[in-house]
């Protein structure tokens, strides 16, 4: 009995002297699932209430015409080609310049292509810079229907119902048949700056306040670990934004298919060139990238307790909600895969400086900062 007490006693110190677990109380996941709902809410439910409302009022709606409707297209379809009246082009000129672009005069038409397109310009111009009519008549006629000799990108030839082709045309697809009614650029500045304006304010000061005050205190007094941490993450984003950009490339050529610019971007592009510049840049560069990474990092990692597994849902997500305008499953992909991988990289920057969601903010505003200034003083 005694040997027992003393095996006992001689346990107990012994255990008294071993490390004890650590113990740490469940996280309140509520922010992270209000935030989230709050979000899908906004962008979905609220804004097409906003939509609608400024839908009907008229100096905010602007009537496209078919001819319009047509170099919108072709602004955002590489592949694609058009003959418009020159008297019609000279009109949409200024609005559509950097996306589109004639190549000279065809019975009245000008040739109509999108600038990103690298083999237009070979095989429609002569060796003095002049439109080649015998090859755009190879097209029109379907003699010619892909834009390289290998014949992987095809031609896609789009025509506007008031301005039909000359007779020489067999194989144009009218695309517009009517004026449509649609929003102006100003008005979608507008919108996004009210969605971003209902959202910003209530995820940063109420739902998750006490984790961005957190993360603030982590740099009191510490300018120099704050400064790099922000240089080094972005020039993981520059790093990812060529790997990300050059595997697109390789995944559009491996489906045939020729890159053309994300609707998504197109439209911020064009919004930053009309009336509403202002409200446009200070969602992109502020409040945009405040919010975005409070619902894709943030709570999407406090809500998912495996690193890895966070890291790609929050990619995809990030992914997924920048391609909700693109015209096709193929452009999803090939322009999804840009938003997914940087996505990953904004992601592993909030692992790398143990989630502190300040270092991806500011990181994110000056991507974003450094895009916006490029559309206005280089496009």
């Amino acid at each position: 009995m005694n040997e027992e007490k003393n095996i006992n006693e001689f346990n107990d110190l012994f255990k008294e002297h071993q490390p004890k677990p650590r113990y740490e109380d469940p996280i309140n996941k509520r922010p992270y699932y209000l935030t989230i709902m709050y979000y899908l809410f906004i962008m979905f439910v609220f804004n097409s209430i906003l939509f609608f409302a400024l839908s009907s009022v008229n100096s905010l709606t602007k009537t496209y015409t078919e001819d319009e409707q047509v170099i919108l297209q072709i602004a955002s379809e590489s592949a694609a080609m058009t003959l418009i009246p020159t008297e019609y082009y000279t009109i949409f000129t200024d609005d559509y310049d950097g996306y589109v672009v004639s190549l000279g005069q065809y019975e009245g038409f000008d040739v109509i292509v999108n600038t990103m397109n690298t083999y237009a310009t070979p095989y429609l111009l002569d060796d003095a810079n002049q439109l080649n009519h015998g090859n755009l008549e190879n097209i029109l006629t379907g003699a010619r229907t892909a834009w390289d000799d290998e014949g992987i990108y095809e031609i896609v030839v789009y025509e506007s119902a008031t301005s039909p082709f000359p007779a020489i045309a067999t194989i144009s697809t009218a695309v517009a048949t009517e004026p449509v009614e649609n929003l102006t650029n100003f008005a979608n500045s507008i919108i996004n700056f009210i969605i971003y304006l209902a959202l910003m304010p209530v995820l940063a000061f109420v739902l998750l306040r006490r984790e961005i005050t957190a993360d603030l205190l982590v740099f009191k007094n510490k300018w120099s670990p704050f400064i790099s941490a922000v240089l080094i993450g972005y020039a993981l984003t520059l790093a990812g934004n060529f790997v990300a950009n050059f595997t697109s490339s390789l995944i559009a050529q491996l489906l045939g298919v020729m890159q053309s610019t994300a609707a998504n971007q197109l439209v911020i592009e064009q919004t930053l060139r009309s009336g509403g510049m202002v409200f446009m840049f200070i969602s992109a560069v502020i409040l945009g990238p405040i919010v975005e990474e409070l619902v894709f990092r943030k709570s999407i990692f406090g809500l998912i307790k495996n690193e890895t597994i966070a890291l790609f849902v929050s990619a995809f997500a990030f992914g997924s909600i920048h391609l909700l305008s693109e015209p096709s499953l193929t452009d999803a992909l090939i322009n999804g895969f840009v938003y997914i991988f940087l996505g990953l990289v904004f992601g592993y920057i909030y692992i790398r400086n143990k989630k502190n969601i300040v270092i991806n903010i500011t990181v994110h505003m000056i991507s974003n900062l450094v895009s916006v200034l490029a559309v206005l003083f280089l496009l």
